[in-house]
């Protein structure tokens, strides 16, 4: 059989720039090539020798769509290397930065990114005629998670307000309040999201790979637990090395990530595949009306999956809101002694685990970074995917066959920006 070259350039409707590059004959290996194109960005190594302080600041730059999740991430890792105990008034805020973060960004993927592909667009606007109050809906759902980022962190991008310790600036009982009926009332609208992803007939790829999340005795993945698999492998998250193994390959600037040896999966259907148990009642609830069933080995349910997290990760918001509305809020920092150390702190981003570490000298300067995001650990499990679509691409047009391709990859909501920062071991 004649050999079948698929060479998309560029990647559409993801955050970043990559090539997808794949040459299929009968009976052969098909080579598959996830060429990320981005241009190397180099965090790890100009963070060194800035202060402790300036880490989380610095860090959240990497990414704008998420960067309340590498600010956070950043705190929790410099603070085990200080031995720092954040309080739980600290601990709560936090979690409804990552919310904030999940919620915007799952809304976008969601509606903006992956929506056209199964209503036959090019782009959202090609869908407002027909889905013109789909449209609007997502744009509010959207907003509310930036809303949510702006009034802990200070603003919906590179938040200004965490800081090692505490926060210098905290939100009044007043505006808990109202965002709290802004979210109460946005649930129908979360429904009806999860509903609307759940009414197609969506292409499917059902192959058992494994997959990563943070994993906490008491709820669903978001802030703080140990690294778990859904083939029960668990380790604490400053021992991530001992557990993903990183390598470099030629066409691409970021390391790809193995467990073991083989590809992983980190994002939304890892952390149902790993903590379903723990969803809100209704997500589950709503889970099982659209028949999402878990565990899921279909990679195209990861947009699913995120429209079922994003009522979940709503509710909880509204746990946690209820919780501090009681509470009498103060900007407070929790007093440190700069010291020598070296940790690591996993929390979840939108597109999955996100690891970060810092070594510290006794002047509280960093020594080395490392970050692994969830994109990069995707990476190998999106090549190993395309090679199981591979037979299946043979039966299509050209044109059939590079959007299936596109929507594979889309599936995983890449944020390539993320992905593609200096990494060291240390």
């Amino acid at each position: 059989m004649a050999l079948v070259t698929l060479d998309i350039h560029h990647l559409a409707r993801v955050e970043g720039h990559g090539d997808l590059f794949v040459e299929i004959q009968k009976g052969k290996e098909p080579r598959v090539e996830m060429r990320v194109t981005e241009g190397t960005r180099l965090f790890e190594a100009f963070l060194r020798e800035h202060c402790y302080s300036e880490v989380s600041h610095i860090m959240s730059r990497i990414c704008g769509i998420c960067s309340h999740s590498h600010a956070v991430a950043a705190l929790r890792a410099v603070e085990a290397a200080m031995q720092i105990e954040p309080d739980p008034q600290t601990i709560q805020l936090r979690k409804l930065m990552l919310i904030g973060d999940m919620l915007e960004s799952h809304a976008l993927h969601i509606n903006f990114l992956a929506l056209p592909d199964y209503l036959g667009a090019r782009n959202v606007v090609e869908m407002l005629p027909q889905y013109r109050k789909e449209v609007k809906r997502a744009l509010q759902l959207k907003k509310l998670g930036n809303d949510l980022m702006e009034l802990i962190g200070g603003r919906h991008t590179h938040p200004l307000c965490a800081v090692v310790g505490g926060f210098t600036h905290v939100p009044t009982s007043a505006q808990l309040q109202s965002i709290r009926k802004r979210f109460h009332s946005a649930i129908p609208d979360a429904e009806a999201q999860i509903e609307l992803m759940g009414s197609f007939n969506e292409p499917k790829l059902v192959r058992r790979s494994q997959y990563l999340a943070v994993r906490h005795p008491t709820e669903y993945p978001i802030h703080d637990g140990v690294l778990a698999t859904d083939k029960g492998l668990q380790i604490p998250a400053h021992e991530y090395q001992n557990l993903i193994e990183e390598r470099n390959v030629p066409y691409a600037h970021a390391k790809f990530s193995e467990i073991k040896g083989e590809p992983y999966v980190a994002g939304s259907l890892a952390r149902l595949n790993v903590a379903s148990n723990q969803l809100s009642d209704n997500a589950k609830r709503m889970a099982s009306k659209v028949g999402l069933k878990l565990p899921s080995y279909d990679i195209f349910q990861m947009n699913l999956g995120q429209a079922v997290e994003y009522l979940h990760y709503l509710e909880h918001a509204l746990e946690i809101l209820d919780d501090l509305i009681n509470q009498d809020l103060e900007a407070k920092v929790v007093y440190h002694k700069i010291r020598a150390g070296r940790s690591a702190a996993a929390v979840e981003a939108p597109r999955g685990v996100l690891i970060h570490q810092y070594r510290l000298n006794a002047r509280g300067k960093v020594l080395a970074a490392d970050v692994i995001t969830p994109t990069a650990m995707n990476y190998a499990n999106i090549e190993a995917d395309v090679r199981a679509l591979a037979p299946e691409l043979l039966e299509l047009s050209k044109e059939e066959a590079e959007l299936r391709l596109n929507m594979l990859i889309r599936a995983y909501d890449p944020c390539i920006s993320c992905s593609v920062h200096y990494v060291q071991t240390i």
